[in-house]
């Protein structure tokens, strides 16, 4: 058995690496991921949990609200660019492992936003707008990253010669959203030391996190976005399968849970922008909801995302559903607060933090091990403190 991970782990390796050969060279180092905790029992590292969700299960949602939770498969690549398998194919298959919604997102084109297949999905599955804009060096261009613009109006895109101010301005008026797309990656890193202020959303979780994954260094990616909430963003963290079809391609490899008002790419999109986002590895595994009671009346009101009206200490809680077995761990701007074990298969687990500055926040991750870092089964977005003392 371990020879066949072994033997599975290079062929996923050397399949990334291909995938990511299009995209050029590195704008800043990038630290060689950890393999320190290899000698770690490995069941259940993936997080996938065979929990029972299906397609319209009910989310916590607190009382008053219009909307509901979206399963969203974000960043996908069809045969009208780059990837293996035709869109109406992978809209099956996005509608049999029960997601709500798909973003698809070829490079630097959104000729496939405007097929027909696109415009009448399987009945129950919405379609997002969007398109992964790119430079690459083939093309004698500046290597910046990428970026996924969603939403964005039109068939193309701002050209891949436009450079990274360029992009993000014609983004910005073109209303996009702005997510900045695995900013780690392995010969395809985000040029910018910190993220920009026109995006929307980091891409935290791209791929797999089993184990370490040594080509997105989905780690950095986290910590960069924990740097970015500590100096007072409200940045929103997203995860994308970066599915191309091809042998590593898996459109439920991970997924966001999105909050919308309405069930459509308006809803879907304002959510996303509210960071009103809680990611999971699978359709099937643990999910993970933090709530605050914002006025001490016993009513947890406030959701990912949201900015709490007054300053001081708030009673806090994590609601999993389907992480028998795993651990919250509980974050803040000042890292790492609290570990609590889950019991049961719904549970909640209530934290009191402190939250008296705009810069304050705290969010929480589900893990298989609390302790390793490439156990994660989910990650949720802040609850920020007040935005004004």
């Amino acid at each position: 058995m371990l020879m066949q991970q072994r033997a599975m782990a290079l062929l996923t390796l050397a399949a990334l690496v291909a995938g990511c050969g299009k995209a050029a060279v590195t704008a800043r180092p990038v630290a060689t991921a950890t393999l320190a905790a290899q000698e770690a029992p490995m069941e259940g590292l993936d997080g996938d949990d065979r929990a029972v969700f299906h397609r319209g299960t009910p989310m916590p949602v607190p009382p008053g609200r219009a909307g509901r939770w979206l399963l969203v498969s974000n960043h996908n690549h069809s045969t009208y660019w780059d990837g293996e398998k035709p869109l109406p194919l992978m809209q099956s298959e996005a509608y049999l492992a029960q997601f709500d919604a798909m973003v698809l997102t070829d490079h630097n084109t959104m000729r496939g936003c405007e097929s027909p297949e696109f415009k009448a999905p399987p009945h129950g599955l919405i379609m997002v707008r969007g398109m992964e804009w790119g430079a690459f060096r083939e093309n004698g261009e500046d290597v910046v990253g990428h970026a996924g613009l969603l939403g964005m109006s039109g068939i193309d895109g701002p050209p891949t010669g436009a450079g990274l101010d360029g992009m993000l301005g014609e983004a910005t008026a073109r209303n996009a959203t702005v997510i900045i797309n695995h900013p780690f990656c392995w010969h395809n890193t985000w040029a910018q030391p910190k993220p920009d202020p026109r995006a929307h959303a980091v891409e935290v979780w791209n791929g797999w996190w089993y184990r370490v994954n040594p080509i997105m260094h989905n780690d950095q990616a986290l910590g960069w976005w924990q740097d970015a909430l500590k100096e007072g963003r409200h940045l929103a963290a997203v995860s994308g399968t970066d599915n191309h079809g091809d042998n590593i391609g898996n459109i439920a490899r991970n997924a966001n849970l999105v909050y919308a008002e309405t069930p459509d790419e308006a809803g879907i999109l304002a959510g996303i922008r509210a960071g009103r986002v809680s990611i999971t590895s699978s359709p099937t595994a643990g999910r993970l909801f933090l709530e605050a009671d914002a006025d001490g009346d016993g009513v947890y009101e406030t959701i990912m995302g949201e900015t709490l009206p007054h300053a001081g200490k708030v009673a806090v809680r994590a609601r999993v559903l389907g992480g028998a077995g795993k651990s919250v761990c509980f974050y803040t701007a000042k890292g790492r607060v609290a570990i609590a074990a889950v019991k049961s298969n719904d549970a909640t687990i209530p934290l009191t933090a402190e939250l008296t500055a705009p810069h304050d926040f705290v969010r929480a991750e589900l893990r298989a091990h609390p302790h390793l870092s490439f156990s994660m089964t989910a990650v949720s977005n802040p609850i920020y403190g007040p935005a004004a003392l």
